[in-house]
């Protein structure tokens, strides 16, 4: 089974992450992620496999007993039990570290919140900057509101930012990264693609 965690250790602190996400935001992983969204997000994944073991109804104090069970023994254990064991040992470790971070409940009801549809991930929060390329310049705003349309087809994200005059424009969630940015390097190098297009 390919692992889809990894121990950062720093000193001697264990640090879990996720492979493909490392130390990065899930606003940045899924930023990254660009038009494929969810798809092979490796956040995604991650749920994916932890309300998979969590749809087994066990607690990891459950899959010790078996552990313990079948440790120092004698008996001829099938090598699927013995395989099935030592990744349920190895999941009740990493499981026990993440509890540490966010309750069962809450990621229960993340995981059901994106089964269901209910999950979304904002490109952003009220008072990041947001940066778009007006007459041949980036020009820097400030998100002041986000709304959320939800109609029976899909979900409609409106982000609302002002420039230094208080000017207020409007932004779909489908302009980020075409017409306006998150940083003032991705804006910049969408304007320097501009004017190679301009001049080709």
């Amino acid at each position: 089974m390919e692992r889809l965690t990894y121990d950062f250790c720093v000193g001697d602190k264990h640090c879990w992450q996720v492979k493909g996400a490392d130390n990065l935001e899930c606003r940045e992983v899924c930023r990254n992620q660009g038009e494929n969204g969810c798809t092979d997000c490796p956040i995604a994944k991650a749920f994916d496999r932890l309300a998979a073991y969590e749809e087994t109804g066990l607690e990891p104090e459950e899959i010790m007993e078996a552990v313990k069970l079948f440790s120092g023994t004698n008996v001829d254990v099938p090598k699927e039990i013995i395989g099935w064991v030592k990744r349920a040992t190895w999941h009740c470790k990493r499981l026990a570290e993440l509890t540490r971070l966010v309750s069962f409940d809450r990621l229960r009801q993340l995981a059901e919140a994106e089964k269901e549809g209910r999950l979304v991930v904002l490109p952003c929060k009220v008072g990041d900057k947001l940066y778009d390329i007006t007459l041949g310049e980036v020009r820097e705003k400030t998100v002041i509101s986000l709304s959320m349309f939800v109609p029976e087809s899909v979900n409609h994200l409106v982000i609302h930012a002002e420039n230094f005059r208080t000017a207020i424009t409007s932004y779909e969630l489908q302009d980020i990264g075409k017409t306006v940015f998150l940083t003032h390097e991705a804006a910049e190098a969408a304007l320097d693609a501009m004017g190679g297009e301009n001049n080709a």
